[in-house]
């Protein structure tokens, strides 16, 4: 179920179908122990977004550089929400500072 924590817990509870169709338990001590979705606050220990899922998946499969690249444009992605968020000069991080420099013109 791709939505928040909260939402997920409910629809999931409400639903009989889902409830049959069981629970994966990834390995999610690959990707740590805490979340990095910097875009919103309050998240508990050991919950993580969909980006950060799908990463943990991928490398439960063997598709290890498929999930760094998931886990590095999660990264940029946020680089840019923040820094159209908070329309400052924000520190680039180091992956972003590698894609502007990328020359452009095809």
């Amino acid at each position: 179920i791709d939505s928040t924590w909260e939402q997920s817990k409910e629809i999931y509870s409400k639903s009989a179908t889902l409830q049959e169709l069981g629970v994966v338990e990834l390995p999610l001590s690959e990707i740590g122990e805490k979340s990095q979705f910097r875009l919103r606050r309050g998240q508990r220990a050991r919950e993580f977004c969909t980006a950060e899922t799908a990463a943990c998946l991928l490398r439960a499969i063997g598709e290890t550089e498929t999930a760094n690249e998931i886990l590095w444009l999660f990264k940029i992605y946020q680089d840019i929400v923040f820094a159209f968020k908070e329309r400052a000069s924000l520190p680039i991080s180091r992956e972003m500072q590698m894609i502007l420099s990328e020359d452009r013109r095809g």
